[in-house]
Order: structure tokens, then sequence, then C-alpha cells
């Protein structure tokens, strides 16, 4: 008999669905949750994954070994990507707000935060004169006495240099993952809560049955990430 527990069956959009059974080992049906609840949930989800590339980001700009432009693109996906927890996001997942977070924390962590949304909106989104600074200098020729003209030069004034500060930021994620998993925590108690108190009508009529023709397994395509989560490829099942 197939274990079909440990497989998964392909929705749209190309999303999956991790399948289980009951007693007799006969595939139960499912359904897809779309409530304001689930929205919700599935925000603070995505928000996990978003402060955990950021982490798995800060590690990578430890390599000093990376070419500068390298180092570079890190740094600024490190800082959209934060960024992106804080920010409107026209209400496709929930956006976390300054005060709530901060209101009891270390004085150190909130200034952590002001400094990467600062660095966002002054460096990487936009051109803030704080970072985008190029001095244009000319130097005055002569001959002899008499000057012939000048020789415009220009000199970029600012280099951002994250590498001092990664252990801040790093502790600055860690708290925000936290938070997150907190927050989601409560909407996940809210969203059993929810699903609970559908009718059996209701759940009946929502009720989808697995399609056997589109069954996947997980399988290790043997890569790791900096942080030891080992990474995994969709490869589908033959029944």
């Amino acid at each position: 008999m197939i274990n079909y527990n440990n497989l998964y069956v392909k929705i749209e959009n190309d999303s999956f669905v991790r399948l289980s059974t009951d007693d007799t080992g006969k595939l139960r049906d499912f359904l897809i949750l779309k409530t304001p609840l689930t929205k919700r949930y599935a925000g603070y989800v995505t928000m996990t994954r978003d402060i955990e590339q950021v982490r798995e980001a800060i590690n990578h700009l430890r390599n000093q070994e990376n070419p500068t432009l390298i180092q570079q693109s890190i740094l600024f996906f490190s800082i959209v990507t934060y960024g992106k927890l804080f920010t409107s996001n026209q209400g496709n997942r929930p956006m976390l707000n300054f005060d709530d977070i901060f209101k009891t924390s270390d004085p150190k962590l909130s200034e952590e935060h002001n400094r990467i949304m600062n660095l966002r909106h002054e460096y990487v989104a936009h051109a803030g004169a704080e970072y985008d600074q190029c001095l244009v200098s000319g130097t005055i020729v002569k001959q002899g006495n008499a000057i012939k003209g000048i020789d415009v030069n220009s000199q970029l004034m600012h280099v951002v240099n994250m590498t001092p500060k990664l252990d801040d930021f790093l502790l600055l994620c860690n708290f925000i993952q936290e938070k997150i998993a907190i927050k989601s925590a409560k909407v996940w108690s809210h969203l059993q809560n929810e699903c609970c108190s559908l009718s059996p009508k209701e759940i009946k009529k929502m009720a989808i049955t697995p399609d056997k023709t589109r069954l996947y397994k997980m399988i290790e395509n043997g890569e790791i990430t900096p942080n030891g989560a080992k990474q995994y490829d969709f490869v589908k099942v033959e029944i």
C-alpha cells in the first residue's frame, strides 16, 4: 500500500498540499481556506521566510572574499527584504508596526532598526543626499601665471560598509523573528477556532478530493543553506 502521508498533490497556481490518510489508509479530502484570517496567517508565514532569508544573507555578507558587486547585491537584498516587513504592501499581508514591535525592547534594537530603514529609504530604494554624495572639483590649469583652463574631476564621497554592524543586524533579525512567531501563533489559534465553526454542509461544499494523477514527493537535491538547512525539489510520482 502506498504511503500517501509522505506525498503532495499539485493544485492551482502550481502550489502543493501535503496529503494525509485516515486509520484505514484512505486519502483524506482537503480544503483551500480563503478567509481574512487565513490571509493574515499566510502573511506571517511569508514574513518568517523573509526574515530567515535576511539572516542567511547576513552570513553571506561575512564572506569578505566575495566580489564587491556580489557583496553590494546581498546587502541590497537584505535591506530591502527586511524593509518589506515594515512597509505598506497593498493589503497582501500584515505590516509590522514600529511602536508595537519595539515598545518594550532594548533601545539598541530600535536604533539598529532605524539605521537599516534609513539605509533603505535614503540609499537602496531612493537617492538620499546622505549616501549619494559625489564631490565635483576643478583643478586650475596654468601656464606660467596665466590660467589656461579647469580640469573637472569627480569623487564619490560615501560608501556603505555593513561589516562592522552585521552582529547588530543579526540580533535585530532574531528579535523580529520571535515577534513574528508570537503573532503567527496567535492567528493560528484563531484560525483553528474558525475552522471548527464550519458546518458539515460548508465543509462538504468546500472539500477537494486529491487527484492521484498529480502526486509529488519531496527529495533532497544535495544543496545546503549557510544555516545548515537541506534543500528539496518536488518530483512527480506515478501511481
